[in-house]
């Protein structure tokens, strides 16, 4: 007679967790290290690809600037007492309440 097939436990099955964490480890390592070698000849590619197609990597990507999506504006509003501005956008700044809260100034007077 024929016995079933039995499963063999594989070698990683057997390893204690101290080992696992350290294949993980050095399998964690050599992906991070593939992927940086891999980085400049992908973005040479990429700048080959655009050139190949009459386009910049600034056309594409932009010009890597960051900062306010809708763009800066000049301040509207200058407090005389503490030279302090503001746009006119967002929240109000805490000076300019409290200073029309007293009645002593309106918000006109702050328009520059």
């Amino acid at each position: 007679m024929r016995r079933p097939p039995v499963a063999r436990r594989s070698s990683r099955e057997k390893m204690t967790v101290a080992k696992s964490a350290a294949l993980r480890d050095g399998v964690d390592r050599l992906m991070v290290e593939k992927v940086a070698a891999s980085r400049p000849q992908l973005g040479d590619k990429m700048i080959s690809m655009a050139r190949d197609h009459g386009l910049s990597v600034v056309d594409l990507f932009g010009n890597g600037r960051k900062g306010d999506p809708q763009g800066s504006m000049a301040p509207k509003n200058r407090d005389p007492a503490s030279g302090g501005a503001w746009a006119g956008r967002g929240r109000m700044p805490r000076r300019m309440p409290a200073a029309t809260k007293g009645g002593k100034a309106k918000q006109q007077d702050f328009l520059i």
